[in-house]
């Protein structure tokens, strides 16, 4: 069996690096990108809605024209 010590543990930090990256993104350019994802999941977000309401649709015709 083991023996039953004191376990240490060490936190490990992370290291701070004081380089700055050269990939600075401005408050500007992030607007701009949210805003253009924001209008790309709108558009994508009703083209879908619509396509599941066809499909919705068909599915909902077939079984009326079943019975």
């Amino acid at each position: 069996m083991a023996s039953q010590g004191q376990l240490t543990t060490y936190a490990v930090e992370p290291r701070v690096s004081a380089k700055v990256s050269k990939y600075v993104i401005t408050p500007y350019t992030c607007t701009k990108i949210a805003l253009a994802s924001f209008a790309v999941g709108v558009f994508v977000g009703f083209r879908l809605n619509k396509a599941i309401r066809r499909m919705a649709e068909r599915m909902l015709k077939k079984v009326r024209d079943g019975d």
